[in-house]
């Protein structure tokens, strides 16, 4: 399904990114994976895609990690 096969993230700047990018973006946005987006970011970015094809290509198998339930409640 195309849809499964990339996604985008648009930065507060502006900037879209996605596939291996967007998660070095995405782990800076959030406080505690920020220690991440900085090993993330030396990784060249080749290998972030492969990485996010071989997440993507498996999200059934990382879906059952996740509990079922309603989300965490988000606080402005």
């Amino acid at each position: 399904m195309e849809r499964n096969e990339s996604w985008r993230l648009v930065t507060p700047g502006g900037k879209v990114v996605g596939y291996g990018q967007g998660l070095v973006e995405l782990t800076r946005a959030m406080r505690l994976t920020r220690p991440a987006s900085a090993a993330l970011g030396r990784v060249p970015g080749g290998a972030l895609d492969r990485l996010y094809a071989l997440l993507s290509d498996n999200r059934g198998l990382f879906g059952r990690l996740v509990p079922d339930g309603p989300a965490p409640r988000r606080f402005p």
